[in-house]
């Protein structure tokens, strides 16, 4: 009987012991740095900065302008205001457009430039308040892009 409490006592002591590894020759390095190389088409900007800064230089001139459409307020006066029909690039900038066909209206959203884009064709004129685009054709187009590629270390 006392081999067998010998025996019991021993897979008692087996069972509940813990092994852990011995320990190994730690040689640890940081990981090394990854260069991945990235491509992405990023949307071009729209800006009328050009034709705004100096617009006697493009009056009576071929107009070619892409951009958001836009139904707004061109000049307030007290609680009135004299509406208009606007091309708008990025910075809210915009070019006031004459002679839009009537066919078109509904593609001027009131107070919120469109999202789709449009390219305008025409002349430039200044009139008295500023540039603007007598309209010879209005058409919905894409938005041109250009392909970015730059390298990224992690």
């Amino acid at each position: 009987m006392k081999l067998w409490w010998a025996f019991l006592l021993i897979v008692l002591v087996v069972s509940c012991a813990r092994v852990e590894p011995l320990p190994e020759n730690d040689v640890s390095t940081p990981d090394e740095p990854v260069t991945r190389t990235i491509t992405e088409e990023l949307p071009v900007k729209l800006r009328f900065d050009e034709y705004l800064s100096n617009p006697a230089t493009y009056s009576l001139t071929r107009a070619n302008v892409t951009g958001r459409l836009i139904y707004d307020v061109k000049k307030a006066q007290g609680n009135a205001g004299v509406y208009a029909r606007f091309i708008v690039d990025d910075e809210q900038q915009r070019i006031e457009l004459v002679g839009v066909p009537t066919t078109k209206y509904d593609w001027f959203p009131p107070k919120q430039a469109s999202e789709e884009v449009y390219t305008v064709t025409g002349t430039f004129k200044v009139y008295y308040d500023g540039l603007v685009i007598d309209v010879k054709t209005l058409e919905e187009t894409t938005r041109a892009t250009v392909t970015v590629t730059r390298t990224v270390t992690d």
